[in-house]
């Protein structure tokens, strides 16, 4: 029986962490995070909460068996060692849960008694990292007007980097941080308290594109869709006045001016001509003429 609860929680444990990774990848978005790991109020219906049951399930079952054992004088050492595997288990999956409920409920007396007996995660860095590369700064065909927002005449669209994706906010993050760390600092020795907002919410920017009136076009994500919620809702709203905008087509021509030369950069057409057979044998033959070792003497 001791092998067969074994052999249940291990499998019931890999399939979980599958299911724990899964959830958190397919989540859209962080509000959403903590009804796909603990489920709805008053129900077992997600991926943690679900582990959590088997786990109080085979903590019973390994309870019933020692009792049983003892009563029956029957108990083998084989037995006590399965028992304390089966209790191990059991007990990783329940402190997952109970981390993952804590995490979300941070301001309760039982997350910061949780949490201070939890291990420490590592902090590598609490930088600024909202914006990635701004390539749009580095290309010669688009003009900055503004911080981070730039204009391509040639093509009549403008480029603004705004906030697509925000996570947790950042008083959610500062209270999980102190409850982790109860001296109220990092490990690097940074004070909580002084971390600003935005090194905290780590919100995800994109650049929107916008016509040269000013009306929302597309963002230089569009085919991911699924993962910005509200722009999805930007588009709905552009689509609902009537303008029907191909996204791609957005996407295909801000790409091109990008990593395209000025006009004129290049020199004339006559500069930028192919070359012909000719002029190919001439610079090949001039090559090898100047490559070729001396004959010996």
């Amino acid at each position: 029986m001791g092998l067969t609860v074994f052999a249940c929680l291990i499998g019931f444990f890999i399939i979980s962490q599958i299911g724990y990774m899964d959830a958190l990848t397919r989540v859209p978005v962080c509000g959403a995070m903590q009804l796909f790991l603990l489920g709805r109020p008053g129900r077992i219906d997600a991926v943690l909460d679900t582990m959590a049951a088997v786990g109080f399930a085979g903590m019973g079952l390994v309870a019933a068996m020692g009792l049983t054992s003892l009563v029956e004088k029957s108990w083998r050492l084989r037995d006590l060692i399965l028992g304390i595997a089966n209790t191990v288990i059991a007990s990783l999956m329940i402190c997952q849960w109970l981390v993952a409920w804590a995490f979300f409920h941070p301001e309760t007396w039982q997350a910061r008694a949780i949490m201070a007996i939890a291990p420490e995660a590592p902090v590598v860095y609490m930088d600024d990292l909202l914006s990635g590369w701004d390539r749009y700064a580095d290309s010669p065909n688009w003009a900055q007007i503004a911080p981070k927002t730039y204009f391509n005449d040639t093509i009549g669209i403008y480029a603004r980097e705004e906030v697509a994706r925000t996570c947790f906010q950042a008083d959610f993050i500062r209270a999980n941080l102190k409850n982790i760390y109860s001296r109220g600092n990092l490990p690097n020795g940074t004070p909580i308290a002084a971390l600003p907002d935005h090194a905290l919410e780590k919100a995800e920017r994109v650049f929107v594109f916008y016509d040269r009136e000013g009306r929302y076009l597309s963002y230089d994500t569009y085919w991911d869709d699924e993962s910005y919620p509200e722009m999805q809702k930007r588009n709905a709203e552009r689509d609902e006045e009537g303008r029907q905008v191909d996204a791609s087509e957005v996407w295909g021509q801000v790409m091109k001016s990008l990593f395209s030369e000025p006009e004129g950069e290049l020199g004339p057409e006559e500069d930028v001509r192919p070359y012909t057979r000719e002029e190919i044998n001439a610079m090949v033959k001039a090559t090898w003429d100047r490559d070729a070792p001396l004959p010996e003497e």
